[in-house]
């Protein structure tokens, strides 16, 4: 994984993120960014999403985080990849964000 991404402001007027449901979600989504390797990959298991995005927060339940991701990929946000090693992953579409 990368040790950090920087996110474009232009993440602040994206349609698709702030069609997302709520701010919690918003959030996840620009700070699961962060945490995305040089592809644009990262975990895709709901538990381990919550934990390395909120730590700190047990009022976000991984049910929660399963149904964020599941809004991302309706949204067109991420696409569901499968690995060998982890079963499921997500890669953001909207890494030009990271870039531009």
């Amino acid at each position: 994984m990368a040790r950090g991404r920087m996110i474009n402001s232009t993440v602040c007027a994206d349609k698709k993120i702030n069609g997302l449901s709520n701010d919690t979600s918003r959030l996840a989504f620009t700070w699961l960014i962060t945490h995305a390797d040089r592809e644009g990959r990262t975990h895709g298991d709901p538990a381990m999403v919550r934990s390395m995005l909120f730590p700190r927060r047990d009022d976000v339940t991984v049910e929660q985080m399963e149904s964020y991701i599941a809004e991302r990929v309706a949204a067109g946000l991420v696409t569901r990849l499968l690995s060998l090693a982890n079963q499921r992953t997500f890669s953001a579409e909207l890494m030009w964000l990271l870039t531009s």
